[in-house]
């Protein structure tokens, strides 16, 4: 069960183009009226990201979204669960037509810096997936494109409530760590906010037959 203080890894699966894709989070458990288990955590999570998420995937994509993964990073014997995404939740929404609705490589993102306050840990880096030919030009991200990935990162920086279960509120508070050795944490500070660049920038990892 997740507990108050905890250090959770959240773990957002999804495929583009057959290439699997992942983005990671790292929350720190502020605020928690009853321990809760991870599985449940992450599908409350879903409901709070879904409608952002979904809204930068082109519609033609019919299976982008497939599990959310938690687990503590506090224990190694901590919480750990899984949340697959329903069918009727996996498809984008966004309406994208013309020339410009094919999608970019799978290794072609929005690149979205996370604010830190000290040198206490290096910033946080996200690569957002799902670029396609109509959302840049001569390498820039066009500013629809923009604000779309500005909804999302709204969603998921900062303070994330969550109602795991009536009468049960968790907030989930934003957080870049270090790790040391024997995997243990060694310094964390809250993210105070996010920067997207307007460059186009890649994942390597996300080439095809690499990973994620």
């Amino acid at each position: 069960m997740i507990t108050l203080g905890e250090f959770l890894q959240l773990s957002i699966d999804m495929r583009l183009l057959g290439q699997i894709v992942t983005n990671v989070w790292t929350y720190h458990v502020v605020g928690l009226d009853a321990p809760t288990d991870a599985t449940t955590l992450a599908a409350r999570y879903w409901d709070v990201v879904r409608t952002s998420f979904r809204a930068l995937v082109p519609n033609s994509v019919t299976d982008a979204f497939r599990t959310i993964r938690v687990r503590s990073l506090s224990s190694a014997t901590g919480a750990f669960g899984e949340f697959p995404i329903p069918p009727a939740d996996q498809a984008g929404t966004r309406v994208v037509t013309g020339e410009g609705s094919q999608l970019m490589p799978p290794f072609v993102a929005a690149g979205v810096r996370l604010s830190v306050a000290t040198r206490t840990t290096r910033p946080g880096q996200k690569r957002i997936p799902f670029v396609t030919e109509g959302d840049h030009q001569a390498g820039h991200l066009l500013s629809g494109f923009q604000l779309l990935v500005n909804n999302l990162m709204s969603a998921q920086v900062g303070d994330v409530v969550l109602t795991p279960n009536p009468g049960n509120t968790v907030t989930l508070r934003t957080v870049v760590i270090r790790m040391g050795a024997g995997n243990v944490i060694a310094a964390h500070q809250n993210v105070t906010g996010f920067l997207i660049s307007p460059i186009v920038t890649t994942q390597n990892t996300r080439k095809i037959g690499r990973g994620v």
